[in-house]
């Protein structure tokens, strides 16, 4: 009979992927057949091309390494970051490329309005071609014209803000949720700026709400 493995071991939604220069990311991380220590490190294996680097526990099998990068490099050279569990002795490593592919444009694939709900989610219309086993983030700012008082919320996903790329396929869009906080009717325009990218993008829709 053979049986589950019991060794602990180190797992991630993404364990390569590229980075730009002064952005944090989170990158989450789980523990398998063990419990997290609380004595975590993370290492680079050039520690100078990093401005953020630590791990947190979160639970006792899941945590976050913060990374913020300060180095690019135009042919994408790559780092290592290795992350140790001590009281397992548990290693996994992450691949760090160091030269961010900007995406070139960013469309609304869906957008729903119930109400004074308005839900927005957003893809690429087309992917670089280096981003294999790689990923592109978007930061966003959403704002509505006219500027009705209303509230967004992101739903994020394990990068924060993000499009998450990976063998050239999304596999995670960004979604957006705009709640109104005013009657409104009428046309009204979703404007989203993504800085990282330096793209923005806008999408009317019709709303008819008349208050809660």
């Amino acid at each position: 009979m053979v049986g589950y493995p019991t060794t602990p071991r180190i797992v991630s939604p993404v364990f390569s992927f590229q980075a730009a220069v002064n952005h944090n990311y989170r990158i989450p991380f789980a523990i398998l057949n063990a419990e997290l220590s609380a004595a975590l490190q993370v290492t680079a294996d050039k520690p100078e091309r990093f401005t953020t680097l630590k791990a947190s526990r979160l639970t006792q099998s899941s945590g976050v390494i913060d990374m913020t990068t300060n180095y690019s490099e135009r042919d994408g050279e790559r780092s290592v970051i290795t992350l140790t569990d001590t009281l397992s002795r548990t290693m996994q490593s992450f691949t760090v490329l160091h030269s961010y592919t900007p995406l070139d444009s960013l469309t609304v694939s869906v957008s729903t309005v119930s109400g004074g709900t308005i839900d927005m989610e957003y893809k690429p219309q087309s992917l670089p071609q280096n981003t294999h086993r790689y990923a592109a983030v978007i930061k966003p700012e959403v704002t509505v014209s006219p500027d009705i008082n209303h509230r967004v919320a992101h739903m994020l996903n394990y990068f924060n803000e993000a499009v998450v790329v990976r063998n050239n396929s999304v596999f995670t869009p960004f979604v957006t949720e705009i709640t109104l906080e005013a009657p409104y009717k009428g046309s009204l325009e979703v404007i989203l700026k993504d800085s990282l990218n330096g793209l923005t993008v806008s999408k009317f829709v019709d709303v008819d709400f008349a208050g809660r």
